[in-house]
């Protein structure tokens, strides 16, 4: 690392596994699939600067990963999108979506990736999802889920998405999970899933981000604990330190997790003065 820049020297072979992976998956070929399953354990190495032009997101600004892009979403509504090309590490100029205002009531608290689309939760627990469209530039009307009361609680101190998941964490360490189905805009009552012991619930636990279809958690002192979700069974893995880079600089950043194939995610920092840095992560298996 120098000034604050990510550049790969030495590529150890967990990183040069990953990226033959996402390699192969910028070029339009078949990644080869890592399975995953409750014992596997990720890892995050260094990677690269991004060029191109800066990400600029002010602090209040929510920035999320849709479809290979960094999407920024202003308070006033207004939708941003900076397309990624991985295989050219380049970040493209950021482009407006033209459509109706995104999370711009006061009463929308949480605002999530969703298959492609934007799922917005407000703070009675109702969800709103915005299908985009990026070869249009467009972003739709939103249209409401019915089901039941989604992060509504006080407690309920995180929420993250997961393939077709909307996953809470509550203040004692609760892991609920609501399944959500687009087609019939619906989302389901909340199930709990087991777990050996309290997630996230500690006062040095700053930090909650989905990775590569598990969870990961970034304590006070830069420490990466990631936690292995089998949903069929209703299980959460017990802790594990995530190898690779210490996660102390993630903490004044903001982390845009773009999945690249089945065990490989690119995971974007972007930095307070717009640079965008890539850390490689993937899964090892047992």
């Amino acid at each position: 690392m120098s000034n604050g820049i990510l550049t790969i020297e030495a590529v150890s072979a967990r990183q040069r596994t990953a990226k033959q992976g996402s390699d192969a998956a910028g070029v339009g070929q078949s990644c080869q699939p890592i399975a995953r399953n409750i014992q596997s354990k990720q890892f995050i190495d260094s990677g690269n600067e991004l060029f191109g032009p800066k990400v600029i997101a002010n602090p209040q600004d929510r920035v999320l990963p849709l479809s290979n892009k960094i999407v920024i979403i202003s308070p006033d509504g207004q939708v941003l999108a900076n397309d990624v090309d991985l295989t050219r590490f380049y970040v493209n100029q950021a482009n407006q979506l033209s459509g109706p205002k995104v999370a711009a009531n006061p009463q929308d608290k949480w605002v999530l990736p969703l298959e492609g689309n934007i799922a917005v939760i407000n703070l009675n627990g109702q969800v709103f999802v915005h299908s985009v469209d990026f070869e249009r530039s467009t972003v739709s009307p939103a249209y409401q889920l019915s089901g039941p009361k989604v992060a509504a609680n006080p407690q309920d101190k995180w929420v993250l998405s997961l393939d077709n998941r909307i996953v809470v964490i509550t203040q004692d360490g609760q892991v609920l999970a609501h399944d959500v189905d687009l087609t019939r805009h619906t989302v389901s009552p909340a199930y709990q899933l087991s777990k050996p012991h309290a997630l996230a619930a500690y006062p040095q636990d700053q930090l909650v981000f989905p990775l590569n279809g598990s969870i990961a958690l970034v304590t006070q002192d830069g420490e990466i604990f990631g936690y292995n979700i089998d949903f069929k069974r209703r299980i959460v893995s017990a802790a594990y330190r995530v190898a690779g880079l210490s996660g102390e600089g993630l903490l004044a950043e903001r982390i845009v997790p773009l999945n690249r194939c089945p065990a490989v995610d690119a995971l974007l920092v972007v930095t307070q003065d717009g640079q965008v840095l890539e850390r490689i992560s993937g899964l090892e298996q047992p």
